[in-house]
């Protein structure tokens, strides 16, 4: 999932195959791996080193790229108190 105001790429363990079988790792967040785009992305494979963090640019514009094309938007509305 791409959080594109809080900058961040967020890979869901969500499974399942009817429709909206995401919607409760949105709704009720656990697990998964959450990559900050300003601070866990370097410029090459060779930047990563022995990192189990960082990803490289072309990783993350791939997965950038098919989540915007392919993947489903969702807008999720703040509340008010």
């Amino acid at each position: 999932m791409f959080w594109r105001e809080d900058r961040k790429f967020w890979i869901l363990p969500v499974g399942g195959s009817e429709k909206g079988h995401w919607s409760s790792s949105i709704e009720h967040p656990h697990g998964g791996s959450k990559l900050n785009l300003d601070t866990d992305v370097v410029a090459t494979q060779e930047e990563i080193g022995s990192s189990t963090y960082l990803v490289d640019q072309p990783w993350i514009n791939e997965k950038l790229y098919d989540s915007v094309i392919n993947g489903t938007m969702i807008t999720i509305e703040k509340t008010r108190k």
